[in-house]
């Protein structure tokens, strides 16, 4: 009668355990990357939309910076009375995931480099900076 487990059911159950393992920790970095892309997307549109509806900046220079208090992660850049450029450094990763959601409606750049359909431009850097332009 046996008592134990033998050595090839442990190292069995430790396979299977790492192979879960591996793939939790790869859904969850998975998951981060979707969450910074989706929170990007929302600042991006939510500052779009402010700064449509507020008139304070269509008078400032060419060249001027403007700060909404709500956004966190974009510097605004005014370059005519009507248009402006939000830039922030990203991850590449985050930066292949936001590009798709935006594309309709403002101008991109990643790098310097005008983003036509293709997330390769993001490159595999460790940050890359993306500015989306709005023009009216």
């Amino acid at each position: 009668m046996q008592t134990g487990r033998s050595m090839l059911e442990m190292l069995a159950v430790l396979a299977i355990m790492g192979a879960l393992s591996i793939g939790g920790l790869w859904g969850l970095a998975q998951a981060r990357t979707s969450g910074q892309a989706i929170h990007i997307a929302s600042e991006v549109s939510y500052a779009t939309k402010e700064m449509i509806l507020r008139d304070d900046w269509r008078g400032l220079e060419t060249g001027s910076s403007y700060r909404l208090s709500d956004v966190e992660v974009l510097d605004i850049t005014i370059e005519s009375p009507y248009r402006f450029s939000m830039a922030t450094t990203v991850p590449w990763k985050v930066c292949r995931a936001v590009l798709p959601k935006l594309e309709k409606t403002h101008t991109q750049h990643v790098n310097g480099t005008l983003f036509t359909g293709s997330t390769d431009i993001c490159g595999t850097d460790e940050d890359v900076v993306l500015v989306f332009t709005y023009t009216e």
